[in-house]
């Protein structure tokens, strides 16, 4: 898994606690049939929650199309992962505002790559509760000896960023979120677990607002880009962003890191995807995440 080894080979990268990720393949020829979120999870050794987005209809964009020509997906699933170092439970799916979804499989625009990727499915959030706790089979997590500790409401969400002007889709797609994490909050307060919540991901850019939280990153991301031999940052803008409760303390970051893969026979890195890492380290209650 490149990706692993990208990180397992970058110290700032090794010690990220919780990873909120997009576009991670299931079954795809693209990406060698592999169930991606799951791989890239036990390289680095955590846990891990996958959701599916799309069925994907066709091998991908253009450039995919050409260089799987002759194969087929064994599954053709595409969704978001969540990882983390501690345990996950509540795994759950919150789906986007469907009215417009079905673009995504008939517009021949930006939305299916020009008409090459066809898509079943619709945009989503993938939510999770992680944190040190522990869940024993058959019982509710506990916090364990410190019941001051928080968990967190840990989200990985993927937006269409072109519909970002559509009131309506935006605003449907936030009320569907922001009463998921509510829901959430009161179970975990039930359980008598406090939490924090944390999201990111491929996203509008007002999205930590409408949802009431901290935008932790500010701007747009920067693009990995091959410039000879090497893979750098290029600063065309990605909308990859990350929010909190206003009640978390960041301490570094944003910091970005090329996705390069580097063959251990060839000379030349190689693009893995075009978004970048992007790092925050944040304390909550001397938690750090």
């Amino acid at each position: 898994c490149e990706l692993a080894v990208e990180i397992l080979q970058t110290p700032e990268l090794e010690s990220v606690d919780v990873w909120m990720l997009n576009e991670f393949d299931l079954g795809m020829a693209r990406s060698a049939q592999q169930y991606t979120a799951r791989l890239f999870a036990y390289a680095l050794g955590l846990n891990y929650a996958y959701g599916v987005e799309f069925v994907e209809l066709t091998n991908g964009n253009r450039f995919e199309q050409r260089r799987t020509k002759g194969q087929d997906n064994v599954y053709g699933l595409h969704g978001n992962a969540l990882l983390s170092r501690w345990p996950l439970s509540d795994a759950a799916i919150v789906r986007m505002d469907p009215s417009r979804m079905s673009a995504l499989y008939s517009s021949r625009g930006f939305e299916t790559a020009f008409g090459y990727e066809k898509r079943l499915g619709g945009r989503m959030s993938l939510f999770a509760i992680t944190g040190q706790f522990s869940a024993s089979a058959g019982q509710v997590p506990s916090i364990g000896e410190d019941a001051k500790s928080p968990a967190f409401i840990i989200g990985s969400t993927h937006a269409q960023t072109s519909w970002g002007g559509n009131v309506t889709h935006t605003q449907l797609s936030i009320a569907s979120m922001r009463s998921h994490m509510a829901t959430m909050a009161r179970v975990a307060a039930s359980r008598g677990i406090p939490t924090i919540k944390v999201l990111g991901g491929d996203t509008w850019p007002s999205t930590c607002s409408w949802l009431g939280l901290q935008q932790l990153v500010k701007a747009k991301s920067p693009r990995n880009a091959l410039a000879g031999r090497r893979v750098r940052l290029q600063p065309s803008g990605m909308d990859d962003y990350l929010c909190a409760d206003n009640n978390v303390t960041p301490t570094s970051g944003p910091t970005y890191f090329a996705a390069a893969g580097r063959p251990l026979n060839a000379q030349s890195e190689y693009v893995l995807c075009d978004h970048v890492f992007v790092t925050v380290t944040m304390f909550v209650q001397d938690q750090r995440l």
